[in-house]
């Protein structure tokens, strides 16, 4: 009987490192967002989601398929591409975020988009993240004690910063 305990206890600790595993982001992008916007940016891992929310407001990603590095990289990349929040503008100009973008453009799936034309990569990453990792989006908004969903049409979304 207590031989059955350890192994079951062993186990359920080899379970719980794993699921912490899951959980971290280790990537430069969550690293890099968190740096410059502090408490702004979160990673809900119970949600499979992050959330970037400068003020009562949030852009907020979902995904069960993503990792928590990347969701940040997808964030990352809205935030420099997409997002219409004022509070990005300078930041969307340093080199440390561009290099950042081009690290993440990198990886094997989204190598294809680094020949496309200047105009057209960011909607190449917006797509592909999109398709690989099944991401949802929604603007919310905490307004008098409530909380409002309205979902992000990545189809219809306009490029903010070139």
């Amino acid at each position: 009987m207590r031989a059955r305990m350890l192994v079951v206890a062993a186990s359920l600790s080899l379970l719980t490192g794993a699921a912490d595993s899951e959980v971290r982001c280790s990537g430069g992008a969550y690293s890099l967002l968190r740096r410059d916007f502090h408490e702004t940016v979160k990673y809900l891992p119970a949600d499979h989601a992050i959330e970037f929310c400068p003020d009562n407001t949030c852009h907020r990603f979902v995904s069960r398929r993503a990792s928590c590095d990347d969701l940040a990289e997808f964030l990352l990349m809205y935030l420099r591409y997409y997002s219409d929040y004022a509070v990005l503008t300078d930041w969307r100009r340093r080199d440390d975020v561009q290099r950042a973008v081009d690290q993440i453009m990198t990886g094997p799936m989204l190598r294809p988009c680094v020949a496309e034309v200047a105009a057209t990569k960011p909607r190449c990453v917006l797509d592909k993240s999109i398709t690989a990792h099944k991401i949802k989006g929604f603007d919310v908004r905490y307004d008098e004690g409530r909380v409002v969903r309205d979902p992000i049409s990545f189809a219809a979304l306009k490029q903010a910063a070139p």
